[in-house]
């Protein structure tokens, strides 16, 4: 299955959170191109309850975007015991 043809937005919403991390992961790899059309579905990602999952989706929005949202989080992260 070519990376292009893979549906993101499906399984960033999967019940399994094994997939969504697998999803947003392969987003990370993505140009700022290919990811400003996965942009919000990567912003309710930051809320996963799975933190492998927010965490990554808050690093691609903080890295290409330069979203506050993510820089905030991904500080409260780092700070957290």
């Amino acid at each position: 299955m070519s990376l292009y043809n893979f549906n993101h937005q499906r399984t960033l919403y999967s019940q399994n959170k094994i997939v969504r991390y697998w999803a947003v992961l392969g987003l990370r790899n993505q140009s700022s191109t290919v990811l400003q059309k996965h942009r919000e579905a990567l912003q309710r990602a930051m809320k996963d309850p799975y933190l492998p999952v927010a965490i990554t989706a808050s690093a691609i929005l903080y890295d290409v975007f330069a979203t506050d949202q993510a820089t905030v989080f991904l500080e409260q992260i780092l700070q957290s015991k």
